[in-house]
């Protein structure tokens, strides 16, 4: 009798580690994007210095260099296997039309908030932002090439990989869009304080629509084309 009950007994197996790397890894990443940021604030210090045209495609190919690289670092380097699919989450042909559809509400949002927020506080715009601003044909091109690299390599690194693996680590998926959020801002520190808490708030509503969608697909459409506007529309 004991016996039949024990074979009928289910077998608790215990959950695998949801974690997407070890935790080495992300504390490694997280002092990268803090150092990112501070060079950052450093090279805003010294804007004044640069001269705007000749100084547009070093930009550009830094901020370039430098995006990749934090992308590739936390989708690839220094693990067993690449977590690319893994970071951009559900990518389907028949949710494409929702992915739009939460795109755009986020860029209405942001942009919405931008506008006003630059209306009532006036908000002082970073001089080195400023100088990375395009201005000539090839300049534009050059932006649209960034605009792409930068929507996609941050949204891979803030809503991919850091607000799963937060998740993860701290077992709640509210705390991990916070954290996600907080860095964001924190990276943007170069911009001041203002860009900082702006840049949080938005965090945290790609991080929400990160989580809710399960992919950062519509993160990405609308990162992409805030910073297309952002540059071709002056």
């Amino acid at each position: 009798m004991l016996q039949g009950a024990c074979q009928r007994a289910p077998v608790l197996v215990q959950p695998a580690d949801a974690s997407l790397a070890p935790f080495w890894h992300t504390r490694a990443l997280t002092l990268m994007l803090l150092a990112v940021a501070l060079s950052g604030t450093a090279l805003d210090s010294q804007a004044t210095l640069l001269a705007p045209a000749p100084s547009l495609a070093g930009g550009y190919w830094s901020l370039l260099l430098v995006n990749v690289g934090l992308a590739f670092y936390a989708a690839r380097l220094g693990l067993p296997r690449s977590l690319f699919w893994q970071l951009v989450g559900r990518a389907e042909a028949r949710g494409l039309t929702r992915d739009l559809a939460w795109a755009g509400a986020l860029l209405v949002l942001i942009l919405a908030s931008e506008s006003a927020l630059q209306l009532w506080f006036g908000m002082p715009e970073s001089v080195f932002a400023r100088a990375l601003l395009p201005i000539l044909p090839r300049d534009k091109v050059g932006w649209l090439l960034l605009s792409v690299v930068i929507g996609t390599s941050e949204e891979l690194v803030y809503r991919g990989y850091l607000r799963q693996q937060l998740e993860a680590l701290s077992n709640s998926p509210w705390l991990a869009v916070l954290l996600q959020a907080l860095l964001f801002g924190i990276a943007h520190g170069a911009q001041g304080p203002w860009a900082v808490a702006r840049f949080a708030v938005y965090g945290l509503a790609l991080g929400y629509v990160a989580l809710r969608r399960r992919s950062i697909v519509p993160c990405v459409l609308c990162h992409v084309a805030l910073d297309a506007y952002a540059g071709l529309a002056r």
